[in-house]
């Protein structure tokens, strides 16, 4: 009992392992599916605010003009010098009112295009959820590939070790064969024993350690991409409730934003936030392999012909 007897034993722990982690990763092939739509969502909510940000809110605004008082006053001709300075008075008037109504309208422009800029801001953020789309796709992709490898390879390797076994047996039936012959004196056609043949596959050539540390590496960032994801969702959260509160400043959105942020952005950040901590639940459910250690000694060892297994 050697090398190849341990082999056995790791074929079928890995064998049983590959079984037992289909279901759990099935699972997560669903979750990502399911993760994808509420991706979408974010995305969709997202492009609403280039309507707002790209509307006119209202007209061409003009300025407010004071309404001139054309109330007759009936001034005599030695009081012109009276009139004259109480029409400059009245012009002087009107004009601090102009400049006020700009001055006015100058600060609510300026607070406008803040907002805008901040919906904007708030947009170019959220294109960021692409990447995070495209890497999780990718890793779970990944996961199914190095799950099917292992299980390809473990396969191989019962099938491999099951003939290797059979032709052991076959050799050494062989070679007593020869030996009874030799010692029978019968060996008229000169027949040898079977020696320095090697039926063992070379250490390295089908390696499960590798596959199955791919496949744990490939969970590893599948968790850290979510994770990622989370904090994510929850700075843009931010960023969405801070444009919500500069709108108060500006009527004229206010309730436009309001409604988007309230009915479109927050309820999409927070069920995909939500899909994300499922997707993380499901990943770890999937089982993992107990003795690494016995996994990783299998590539540095070879066994001879004389290593029959009984």
């Amino acid at each position: 009992m050697g090398f190849w007897s341990s082999l056995g034993g790791v074929i079928s722990t890995v064998s049983n392992w590959a079984k037992e982690a289909v279901r759990p990763i099935a699972n997560v092939v669903k979750k990502v599916g399911s993760w994808m739509k509420d991706v979408g969502q974010i995305t969709e909510a997202h492009l609403e605010g280039k309507k707002i940000i790209m509307e006119d809110e209202t007209a061409p605004r003009s300025l407010p003009m004071r309404k001139r008082n054309d109330d007759s006053l009936i001034w005599d001709a030695d009081d012109y010098i009276i009139k004259e300075r109480q029409s400059l008075l009245i012009k002087i008037e009107e004009q601090n009112s102009k400049i006020s109504s700009i001055d006015r309208s100058s600060r609510e422009n300026q607070v406008q295009t803040k907002l805008q800029l901040e919906v904007i801001e708030l947009i170019i953020a959220s294109q960021t959820i692409g990447r995070f789309a495209a890497n999780i796709q990718l890793h779970e992709a990944n996961l199914r590939i190095h799950h099917q490898s292992i299980q390809n390879s473990v396969g191989m390797l019962d099938s491999i070790n099951r003939q290797r076994v059979g032709i052991k047996a076959l050799f050494a039936q062989v070679n007593k064969i020869i030996l009874s012959i030799d010692s029978a004196g019968i060996n008229r056609y000169g027949a040898t024993q079977i020696k320095d043949i090697n039926v063992d596959p070379r250490p390295g050539a089908i390696s499960i350690s590798n596959a199955y540390a791919a496949f744990d590496e490939t969970v590893g960032l599948l968790q850290n991409e979510a994770q990622e994801f989370i904090y994510l969702t929850e700075k843009q959260m931010e960023r969405a409730l801070k444009v919500k509160a500069m709108a108060s400043s500006v009527p004229g959105k206010q309730q436009r934003i309001e409604h988007w942020i309230d009915r479109s952005i927050a309820p999409s950040l927070r069920q995909a936030k939500k899909s994300t901590q499922n997707l993380l639940l499901s990943l770890e459910e999937i089982p993992k392999i107990g003795n690494r250690e016995q996994l990783q000694s299998i590539g540095n060892q070879r066994g001879g012909i004389d290593d029959l297994d009984e």
